[in-house]
């Protein structure tokens, strides 16, 4: 939120909702004609109502405040990426004076734009400034796979052949709302003893470091092996999802 708040975000959007809505007339026909139609009839009255609508959109568009707006938003969304990575650096001399600071980060290729309901994150962003705060080298790309499906918590697993894991590991289990019927938002997880839920971002963070600091090689709970797929893996005891008896809490809530 603060991030949306800081580099003018979230005002940009209120302003971009007043000027669209001079142009109400034209988006609600928009609105009923699919740019992947059917077939030809259908077709033809999307171009159709793209020609009709193209002159009073573009006279928006081409406005010099749309221009104004979004080199606001870039100046904006640059200063407080770079001011999020000093704060934090200056915090960390400050606790650790005598230790050079480094970050760990994760090396996922997702898309930052967001999805229905859900706000989009500055991933790439962040990395590219990531360099330019911290030291020469002390930036580490880290590999996520299994950083937000295993606990944190060091489980000291016990020595196996190659390619063939410990089962004693604490595995995060998804959560699968009964009420909604659908996996738990939040990126919430089912802690191994199904008391309590764990939050995947913290376990993924934690993870992340003791990949980059160690001790030692990469956990064993945090490599790749042969013949184990993604949870939620049915029919596999301890992989499968974790079913959260909630119709009764919804039926009190409405």
């Amino acid at each position: 939120g603060q991030y949306y708040r800081d580099s003018g975000i979230t005002r940009q959007t209120q302003a971009t909702k007043t000027w669209l809505a001079q142009l109400k007339p034209q988006l609600n026909a928009l609105s009923h004609v699919s740019s992947k139609p059917s077939s030809l009839a259908s077709y033809q009255r999307f171009a159709n109502t793209v020609v009709e609508t193209y002159d009073a959109k573009w006279a928006e568009v081409s406005k010099p405040r749309r221009a104004n707006a979004k080199f606001r938003l870039y100046c904006g969304n640059k200063r407080v990426v770079a001011g999020f990575w000093s704060k934090l650096i200056k915090q960390a001399k400050k606790r650790w004076p005598d230790r050079i600071p480094a970050l760990a980060y994760g090396a996922a290729g997702f898309s930052s734009s967001g999805s229905i309901g859900c706000r989009g994150v500055p991933v790439s962003q962040m990395l590219k400034e990531a360099p330019r705060q911290f030291p020469a080298g002390g930036v580490v790309m880290v590999d996520e796979f299994r950083t937000s499906r295993v606990s944190s918590a060091y489980s000291n697993p016990s020595e196996a052949l190659r390619g063939q894991p410990p089962e004693n590991f604490r595995w995060l289990r998804p959560v699968y709302s009964g009420a909604k019927r659908s996996q738990v938002s939040g990126l919430k997880c089912s802690t191994s003893n199904n008391v309590r839920f764990y939050d995947r971002d913290v376990s993924a963070a934690l993870n992340i470091r003791r990949c980059a600091v160690g001790p030692g090689p990469r956990p064993t709970e945090l490599c790749y092996w042969d013949g184990r797929p993604a949870m939620p893996k049915l029919g596999q005891p301890g992989q499968e999802w974790v079913y959260l008896p909630d119709k009764a809490l919804l039926r009190k809530w409405r």
